[in-house]
Parts: structure tokens; C-alpha cells; sequence
């Protein structure tokens, strides 16, 4: 992601996310893209899947090299 030229995919579920600091650890932004869910958990399982995976071909996507998901205790549900 950063000096490699590696696509990433980063989910944010913890925001926000600081872009200067990203900047200043030589993140390329053109190599990142950014989905911060607004709603629930699911969202986030949702976005990886749309991107990911091809649900018309059922086939997977070649798209990012690495998926960062930070953090993964959002998504996991609560117990009630």
C-alpha cells in the first residue's frame, strides 16, 4: 500500500481515520480505497463482498491485494 504500489481495500469501522498522518507515513491515497459504513456492521460485509466477489458470475474479483478491516469487533454482533 504504501512504497509496493498494492491496492487496498480498508474499512473503517472506527472512525475517523486521519488522512494527514496516512500522508505522512507515505500511504499512496491512489492505490487506497476508503468505505467508512455509516449504519451497522453488516455494511461492512456488504462493501467486502460488492467488491470482492462478482454475484452475477459467482466468481471472485481481482481487484485489491490486501483488505484491512479495523476494526473487526464492530462488525461482530453484540450479545443481546
Amino acid at each position: 500500500m504504501t512504497k509496493e504500489k498494492k491496492y487496498v481495500l480498508y474499512i473503517n469501522t472506527e472512525p475517523p481515520f486521519n488522512w494527514d498522518i496516512a500522508k505522512q507515513m507515505e500511504i499512496d491515497l491512489d492505490y487506497l480505497v476508503y468505505i467508512e459504513p455509516k449504519d451497522y456492521g453488516e455494511q461492512s460485509i456488504d462493501a467486502i463482498e460488492g467488491y470482492l466477489f462478482d454475484s452475477d458470475k459467482r466468481i471472485a474479483r481481482d481487484l485489491f491485494d490486501l483488505v484491512v478491516v479495523d476494526s473487526i469487533n464492530n462488525i461482530v454482533p453484540k450479545a443481546i
